[in-house]
């Protein structure tokens, strides 16, 4: 059985160009559920909760699941040199993310925000975008998908970063060069970070980079 989904699963992965165009109108979807602040007021917990498993079930689907069933991907940065055990290490590193990031998020309200006043302009759904959503899809699609399996082993580094970094600026809409200068500095910190530390390390910058810059 799970040789037979190993096959299926490798095989929808070879596509890797149509998995970033799938990925990216994904998000797309619920990132204008959660940052919509007209709506924001109106929109239920059952949305955000929803929004909120679409994202860890994608990524359980797309980076861990690949890493548990030991589907060869060309991308050479995701886990940091030294580490032997992939699996343990990409499945307990799921976890903390994930339980942290969701309990910061959902419960920011009773804590959070008494800590870190400027937190109580933003509702729910905006803050479960901003500390979940937005650093786990951008980081799945830019830094490992765009850059590290696909642009990556055909350009090298330099070149795989500036298209993948150019695309990921583009579809924050910068409007001035205040913006512009806002998302270009973290963008090449976390081409750094994720080649130094990996996937997870730069999810969590990306996470606590969001937070500052509110």
């Amino acid at each position: 059985m799970k040789e037979k989904l190993t096959k299926i699963y490798a095989k929808g992965l070879s596509h890797s160009t149509a998995i970033v165009i799938l990925l990216l109108a994904i998000y797309y979807v619920i990132n204008r559920q959660l940052l919509d602040a007209h709506r924001a007021k109106e929109i239920t917990n059952n949305q955000v909760y929803a929004c909120l498993f679409v994202t860890i079930a994608v990524f359980y689907a797309m980076y861990v699941l690949r890493i548990q069933l030991g589907v060869s991907a060309p991308s050479t940065a995701d886990i940091p040199a030294g580490i032997k055990d992939k699996q343990t290490y990409t499945l307990v590193g799921f976890i903390l993310i994930i339980g942290l990031t969701m309990i910061f998020a959902v419960r920011y309200d009773k804590g959070i925000s008494q800590i870190y006043p400027l937190m109580r302009m933003y509702y729910p759904s905006q803050v479960c975008c901003i500390w979940v959503a937005a650093p786990i899809w951008e980081e799945l699609i830019f830094r490992y998908q765009l850059y590290d399996t696909i642009l990556k082993p055909k350009y090298g580094r330099l070149l795989g970063a500036f298209g993948s970094g150019i695309l990921f600026l583009l579809i924050h809409f910068p409007t001035s060069l205040h913006s512009v200068v806002l998302y270009v500095i973290p963008t090449v910190l976390f081409y750094l970070i994720y080649e130094n530390f990996g996937l997870y390390g730069v999810i969590v910058i990306h996470c606590i980079y969001n937070v500052i810059a509110i």
